[in-house]
């Protein structure tokens, strides 16, 4: 006899899964709430910017976390209809979202489950995985009546197969500041929040938020707008279709530096570039930390991975990116490496030679690299539109041993030749591709968060080189080997130094 097993949610798929494991921050946590605030304001389907009116605030000791402080954030949309209703409580696309493609609102609804974000941002759950917090959602369809009271507890969401909803009185205590509330709204509410402060907040969601043609979004009271739109270069590209904003980084380090592809159409950021990097061929210096800004492009939000990271793999094997990527490598590559100068070069001569000789080594050892991988044209390794290394100029010696090469002074009517920029290395069957960087003088190599394949040479005075020749070439490479180790085994130094054992060996040909 046939018989339907009814599928079962654990707990931890509503905390760890769908919200705190799903994103990389609070703050993009919170702009999942934000987000569907303001598309509770819209007045069809369709995204209209400059819309939306969402408030945050901070009530300490309200009724619904009497000991603390709560975090409540109000839309002033259309409600939960029963159709919403039933929405809010599928998680993941249905058939029908599906067959629609990109979902709703210019693709800025399509995953159905970042309403559980919330559970990331209740500090119970955050710091002590506790299931019995959790949040809960105020909302009222009409201008005045009775509010339905929805609760989101993870415990009570996996023993009951979804969320309890109950209708309150506008006067209950339940409904704290909002008591007496008049018109159509939605209130969610988090207690024991993981902000102490406004200022955390603004700082949390300012990247988040529309570049341009900004909403309404009070926190505590007060408007919060995105910063500004970098200026160094702004041109429309292929008719419009493509706008840039970029200028250079003034703090590589920052979070916030970095070009992201941004949508037009709502101008929320949709993709890091270093991360499309990893899964597309962009062209170097697309992705490089010492650029920021955004590139604006049409129809890029329903594409955007789940993370809300990057793209999707799809839609990066589809003609519509390449062509994309096509417009930005012949119209604004140019322009980047223009304004980058001689920045992002090996600021001495002798440390280009140097790492031209590392690069030697690696050739030897393990095969000359493809510089025209995964990041695509470097320039400098066989001219300016860059190429691959020649493969019959390797190192001959598998000890590292330097090789003068003194400059030859260009004549008067030859141009000085490009300065190395990017040199790809085979380290055994990975790819990493070391770039010039400024990482203090105490550190010479260094793999990139976000771009594990990017591995960072400290270009500026670096205190701890030895003076011999020799000795500085087998610091730099045992450096490289090590910072290499250290992003494959973050947590197990024993494990690193194992790593940059078995590395050296290989160039000593005993592997």
């Amino acid at each position: 006899m046939k018989k339907i097993r009814r599928l079962k949610f654990g707990a931890g798929l509503f905390t760890e899964i769908l919200g705190s494991g799903l994103y990389e921050s609070r703050g993009a946590c919170l702009w999942e709430l934000v987000r569907n605030g303001v598309l509770a304001c819209m007045p069809s389907d369709k995204w209209v910017p400059g819309v939306g009116n969402v408030e945050i605030l901070l009530v300490p000791k309200h009724p619904l976390a009497p000991k603390s402080t709560a975090l409540v954030l109000l839309d002033r949309g259309k409600g939960f209809t029963e159709p919403s209703m039933d929405i809010y409580c599928t998680v993941g696309p249905t058939d029908l979202d599906l067959r629609n493609g990109n979902g709703s609102h210019g693709g800025a609804a399509q995953k159905r489950v970042g309403r559980y974000a919330g559970m990331a941002l209740n500090r119970k759950i955050h710091d002590e995985k506790d299931l019995t917090s959790g949040f809960y959602v105020l909302t009222r369809t009409s201008s005045r009546g009775p509010v339905k009271f929805i609760t989101l507890i993870p415990q009570r969401l996996q023993d009951d197969g979804g969320p309890e909803e109950d209708e309150i009185t506008p006067n209950s205590i339940e409904l704290g500041p909002l008591r007496g509330i008049s018109g159509s709204f939605s209130a969610i509410v988090i207690p024991d929040p993981v902000f102490s402060s406004y200022e955390e907040i603004r700082e949390e969601l300012k990247w988040f938020i529309p570049r341009r043609r900004m909403f309404k979004l009070l926190v505590g009271g007060v408007q919060l707008d995105p910063p500004r739109l970098a200026s160094a270069v702004n041109i429309p590209i292929a008719d419009g279709e493509i706008e840039a904003h970029v200028e250079k980084a003034k703090n590589s380090d920052d979070p916030s530096e970095g070009i992201w592809l941004t949508d037009s159409a709502t101008g929320i950021r949709v993709a890091f570039v270093p991360r499309v990097a990893r899964q597309s061929k962009l062209a170097y210096p697309l992705w490089s930390a010492d650029l920021a800004g955004d590139i604006f492009m049409r129809n890029l939000l329903p594409y955007q991975d789940t993370a809300r990271g990057t793209l999707t793999t799809r839609y990066l094997k589809s003609e519509d990116w390449k062509r994309k990527a096509l417009v930005l490598h012949g119209h604004l590559l140019p322009q980047l490496r223009q304004m980058l100068g001689n920045e992002d070069t090996f600021r001495s001569e002798k440390l280009g030679r140097m790492m031209l000789d590392i690069k030697g080594l690696f050739d030897k050892t393990f095969g000359a690299a493809d510089s025209k991988g995964p990041l695509t044209i470097f320039p400098g390794l066989d001219g300016p539109g860059g190429g691959r290394p020649r493969p019959d100029k390797p190192n001959p010696n598998p000890n590292p041993t330097p090789t003068p090469r003194p400059p030859k002074p260009p004549g008067p009517d030859t141009p000085e030749p490009p300065k190395p920029r990017v040199f790809p290395l085979n380290f055994k069957d990975e790819t990493y591709y070391a770039v010039p960087r400024d990482l203090g003088s105490l550190t010479f190599a260094e793999v990139d968060d976000t771009n594990p394949n990017i591995l960072y040479i400290h270009n500026r005075v670096y205190g701890p080189m030895p003076r011999d020749s020799r000795a500085a070439l087998e610091h730099m490479l045992m450096k490289m080997i090590e910072a290499v180790g250290i992003s494959k085994y973050p947590q197990d130094p024993i494990a690193v130094r194992q790593y940059s054992a078995e590395m050296r060996q290989y160039f000593n040909g005993k592997k």
